[in-house]
């Protein structure tokens, strides 16, 4: 089997996983949007959109890297415990990314405006923390499952 190729059960459990990720990422971009549009002049949609788009990219990245595992061999609580830590380090990176894009988009920040985006990157640090160890986990014991019912070949093999 090609590295460029896997299985369609691989298939749509990233759909899923892009789709979930997408889905909690949009859905704290809109908490973002709420909670901060009367402090700073927030372009409306911006959270949503770039948090999704964020989430999507991030579902993608942590299902190619589990696929990558997954080929390598590793099963059980290790995949598991690496789809655990891959979902805390890129919510992580769509926080951070996030972040930067939205106080960039600010036409005008107020004078305490750079107090207000850093005590909100900290608040948005626990929850793409807490997002991607919750969403990683649940992902990850689904991912296992699929990995036990259909398995890979081993990189190189074949």
């Amino acid at each position: 089997m090609s590295q460029l190729t896997c299985p369609k059960p691989y298939k749509i459990l990233t759909i899923f996983v892009c789709v979930a990720a997408g889905v909690i990422g949009s859905f704290f971009g809109l908490l973002y949007e709420v909670g901060m549009t009367d402090n700073l002049a927030v372009i409306a949609g911006t959270g949503i959109i770039v948090a999704g788009i964020g989430g999507l990219l991030a579902g993608f990245l942590w299902s190619c890297i589990m696929l990558q595992r997954t080929r390598q061999g590793a099963r059980g609580a290790k995949l598991v415990g690496k789809g655990l830590l891959w979902g805390i380090a890129l919510g992580v990176a769509d926080t951070l990314l996030f972040h930067i894009v939205v106080y960039i988009s600010i036409p005008t920040a107020p004078p305490d405006g750079m107090s207000i985006a850093t005590i909100a990157l900290f608040i948005g640090l626990i929850f793409g923390i807490l997002a991607g160890a919750v969403n990683g986990l649940i992902c990850g014991l689904v991912w296992n499952a699929v990995a036990k019912k259909y398995p890979l070949e081993a990189a190189g093999q074949g």
